[in-house]
């Protein structure tokens, strides 16, 4: 599997240039992401939860203005002061506030709103649910599964909290190119309907998009 078009940054950089600034992402993964936004900013701390998946980022994507730590949404690893030099310009949660249990969402909010400087930026990258990639995670329960639920309740933990002042809404597009049965299998784990899996990536010529 491999990501042939990412509107990502460009649409996040409508809003405001990554250029000079301090970035904190919140939710890296294996750091895909994460080296995309270093080469905009001036520095990136990207947090995960999974251990493992902090070494898979600091090993397959490491760069020199990425810091990479291990760290929960919930209790981020920073004492802000009234002269907190690591306060952050810009704040993204990467397709990560979904992931976490409804009644901590807000907390989760919260908690990037304590740790940013001045007037900065909390964005919130999250899936939509238009495009074939997410008909794929509900039809064959592959990768996240169906995530509906989940999404719509991150959706409106965003909208009810008070502590930030909304500026946009915007929607971005990724599209992922599967060589072959095998690799979905491989990189998506799908888990029932498999003998339908060729007609749909076939139905997709073997791409599939997914809005944000």
């Amino acid at each position: 599997m491999q990501i042939i078009r990412d509107t990502f940054l460009g649409v996040i950089e409508s809003v405001v240039s990554l250029n000079g600034k301090h970035i904190l992402e919140i939710g890296c993964g294996d750091g895909t992401r994460s080296a995309m936004i270093a080469e905009r900013c001036r520095y990136l701390v990207a947090l995960e939860p999974s251990q493992e998946l902090v070494e898979k980022a600091s090993r397959t994507n490491s760069r020199a203005n990425i810091t990479y730590l291990q760290a929960s949404a919930l209790s981020l690893p920073f004492k802000p002061t009234p002269r907190f030099d690591n306060s952050f310009d810009v704040v993204i949660f990467t397709l990560s506030l979904h992931h976490i249990r409804p009644e901590f969402m807000r907390q989760a909010i919260q908690e990037a709103t304590s740790v940013v400087d001045g007037l900065a930026y909390v964005i919130f990258f999250e899936p939509g649910f238009d495009g074939a990639f997410f008909d794929a995670e509900v039809i064959f329960d592959a990768c996240d599964g169906d995530e509906r639920k989940a999404k719509l309740l991150a959706y409106q933990a965003i909208l009810d909290c008070h502590d930030l002042d909304p500026i946009a809404e915007l929607s971005a597009e990724t599209t992922f190119q599967f060589d072959s049965v095998e690799d979905f299998i491989n990189t998506m784990h799908p888990k029932r309907e498999l003998d339908k899996l060729e007609t749909f990536l076939s139905q997709h010529n073997y791409q599939l998009r997914a809005t944000r």
